[in-house]
């Protein structure tokens, strides 16, 4: 039989030839797929959070927006004054100079009725528990974002942040 006359004779393959290729070539697809989604998969947790604390950040944003609107600034030991007399019946500790005790006049403002926006998932700090009798509320381990006190809304630049996640817990 003369190779060179018969082109199948040189086309023709083993009956495995095929199966196994085929199964070289699927498999290498599958890992290549697995190799790329992994990452995608092991970091898939972490911008949830990133995300939730950008919303949650933004939010205090509006309602400082809010406050500032109603109240000629935003909240700071001289607008205690005026939150207690918007809303007398309210029984929460305003006084202080840390970030909770200003955001609690949020509370006693009625701007949010919600602890869950002042979390971030940082060191340090516990999923807010939706408590809001006296000395619960905005407890010291509940608010994962630090307030910049004593700026205004007007002749500030705009780029100053007024919230952010503090970069050593407790600070």
């Amino acid at each position: 039989m003369d190779t060179e006359a018969n082109p199948e004779f040189l086309n023709r393959q083993p009956k495995w030839f095929k199966p196994v290729f085929y199964g070289l070539i699927i498999s290498s697809a599958l890992f290549a797929i697995i190799l790329l989604a992994t990452p995608l998969l092991v970091r898939r947790r972490e911008p949830h959070y990133q995300t939730e604390a950008y919303n949650n950040a933004r939010q205090i944003g509006l309602a400082l927006s809010e406050f500032d609107d109603e109240f000629g600034s935003f909240p700071n030991p001289s607008t205690i004054a005026k939150v207690t007399t918007s809303n007398p019946s309210h029984s929460l500790n305003l006084s202080g100079a840390s970030s909770n005790a200003a955001f609690r006049q949020f509370f006693a403002a009625y701007m949010t009725q919600s602890e869950s926006m002042f979390y971030a998932k940082i060191t340090g700090t516990i999923k807010p528990d939706g408590i809001f009798t006296p000395g619960e509320a905005l407890k010291k381990t509940e608010v994962g974002f630090s307030y910049i006190s004593g700026l205004s809304s007007t002749g500030t630049d705009p780029s100053t942040p007024l919230v952010l996640t503090p970069l050593l817990p407790g600070t």
